[in-house]
């Protein structure tokens, strides 16, 4: 009987190499991982599959981050960069960095992945989205420029710049007034006193959603004020839009008329609501920066005239009664198109891009009646919980069993069961 020679170290090395090249190939992640990490254990100097390795991990990283799962995401970028210094590792961690308002560890790592790879667009976009938020938009055009043109087939970033560079056109020459927590930015057109009067208003609805969060910013908000017309050209947002949170809060101001006539009480309503809804959003982005959109959109639609510990008795009533309509006609809608429902998991990533009118009123709908589900049956103060609970494990799905002892899938079942249920 002939005996077979035993396979050479170098030809496991290769055989492990290519077995792990097909996993990653299928984003089987975790055996490549195993293939490539059995290869360096008998060669541990073999760059090829060291590369190999390092991608793989991050491949690993991006899946988790993709989920809403950033801790696992961040461990598994760090795992890439024990193995070699690989960029697309150090733009990982620079994103979650970036999401966790991080700006000092963001900017590092980007900065990191720019000396190893002067082309990266995604990095010059991030920095530029960065420095944006901050209210350095000079910086932040230069930078999202540079992304454009390295990489032309990104549409977003072309998107974000020419929207920037609109509102720059308009709001360039807009005056500028700075509080303790605010960065205003107005059309010198408006009056003095509607001035005061909103400044006041942001101020009153910062503390009022601020205390309900237990979240103060970390920096000045800044905050752009333009007339109804200026406000769709400065950003092109869809006429059922009342307001952008975009780093800054962009928001159209009901002026007076020729005649002198003072704004609506409706437009003052609508006014009042948007501020609520745009600080909401800012405030959530400190809380819990990688909130998803829906929770995102839920929370700011929950807070919209959301009471003042100094509100008077008719400005109380006036909230209360507006909850209780607008949730009977959620809960009407829902349940009237209830074969309408799409899984919280699977509404598209970026909300705001979303043109179909429709289906983006569906999708807020759904957030704000699961938010309003959530508070009704477990309290006001369990959401801030849950909300801290997901920043600081990076995981939805494990604050949701934390703070609530179910799994998100279930909790919405519970909610939908809820939605059905009511009359």
């Amino acid at each position: 009987m002939l005996c077979l020679p035993a396979p050479t170290a170098e030809g496991q090395v290769t055989a492990l190499n290519n077995e792990g090249i097909k996993f990653y190939e299928k984003r089987l992640y975790h055996q490549a991982i195993d293939r490539f990490r059995k290869a360096l254990e008998l060669r541990e100097d073999d760059a090829e599959v060291k590369a190999n390795l390092a991608l793989a991990w991050v491949g690993l990283g991006l899946e988790f981050l993709n989920s809403g799962e950033s801790a696992p995401a961040e461990k598994a970028f760090q795992s890439a960069l024990e193995v070699q210094e690989e960029p697309y590792a150090y733009f990982g961690l620079g994103y979650i960095h970036y999401l966790q308002q991080d700006d000092r560890g963001a900017r590092r790592a980007l900065e990191r992945v720019l000396r190893l790879d002067a082309t990266f667009a995604r990095a010059y976009k991030i920095l530029g989205l960065l420095e944006y938020r901050n209210g350095r938009e000079d910086k932040a055009e230069e930078l999202m420029a540079r992304a454009v043109e390295l990489d032309k087939d990104d549409r977003e970033a072309e998107s974000i710049l020419q929207r920037w560079r609109q509102h720059e056109k308009i709001a360039g020459k807009f005056k500028t007034r700075k509080t303790k927590r605010l960065r205003l930015r107005y059309d010198p057109e408006l009056d003095r006193e509607t001035l005061r009067d909103i400044e006041a208003a942001l101020e009153k609805a910062l503390q009022a959603v601020g205390e309900a969060l237990g979240v103060w910013p970390q920096r000045r908000l800044s905050v752009t004020l333009f007339s109804e017309q200026s406000f769709r050209q400065a950003t092109g947002a869809a006429h059922w839009i009342g307001g952008l949170f975009d780093g800054q809060i962009k928001i159209p101001v009901p002026t007076r008329a020729t005649d002198g006539t003072a704004p609506t009480e409706a437009e003052l309503a609508e006014l009042s609501r948007a501020l609520h809804h745009e600080l909401t959003h800012a405030l959530l982005k400190e809380l819990y920066p990688a909130v998803p959109n829906w929770l995102n959109e839920g929370v700011a639609q929950f807070f919209e005239f959301y009471p003042h510990p100094d509100d008077d008795a008719a400005t109380l009533g006036r909230a209360v009664e507006f909850r209780r309509l607008r949730r009977k006609e959620a809960v009407a809608q829902l349940r009237e198109h209830a074969h309408q429902r799409v899984s919280l998991a699977k509404i598209p990533v970026r909300l705001w891009e979303q043109s179909d009118e429709a289906r983006a009123r569906w999708t807020y709908l759904q957030g704000l009646s699961f938010v309003d589900y959530l508070v009704d049956t477990y309290h006001l103060f369990r959401l801030r919980v849950f909300l801290k609970t997901a920043r600081d494990s990076g995981s939805l799905q494990s604050a949701c069993r934390l703070t609530y002892g179910r799994e998100l899938e279930k909790l919405e079942d519970d909610w939908w069961k809820s939605v059905l249920a009511r009359e």
